[in-house]
């Protein structure tokens, strides 16, 4: 089970299939809105971050007016062993839809950075 489901239940459903992003990181928290999932800018670097927040499908069950997916610029305040990634006052809405598909077309220049990488 993945930390989402645990965190917003089993049956919240994100409305695409994670293991199609193995770049994002889930760190959903229960006293949050919803699940998120943290990734690397393009230029990755150990302070700058993106969060990918994802609302409830049903609008009637969300807390906020924010689109269904929304990323975010974040910064790690914390190191690369303990980090503490979060929004600020500097932070900005990269991205923001209600359409999967638009989400798909947006990450998926993460996806192939992250194919690309050596282990």
């Amino acid at each position: 089970m993945h930390i989402y489901q645990q965190e917003f239940g089993s049956d919240f459903d994100l409305g695409f299939d994670i293991a199609a992003f193995p770049f994002l990181e889930d760190l959903s928290f229960h006293l949050d809105e919803c699940p998120s999932f943290v990734f690397h800018a393009l230029e990755p670097n150990e302070k700058e971050y993106l969060l990918l927040w994802v609302e409830h499908k049903d609008v009637s069950r969300r807390n906020c007016n924010f689109p269904r997916y929304s990323i975010l610029t974040a910064t790690n305040f914390g190191s690369q062993e303990v980090p503490e990634i979060a929004h600020d006052e500097n932070s900005k809405i990269l991205f923001s839809s209600e359409d999967v598909n638009a989400l798909y077309r947006f990450l998926a220049p993460f996806q192939m950075l992250d194919t690309l990488k050596v282990g």
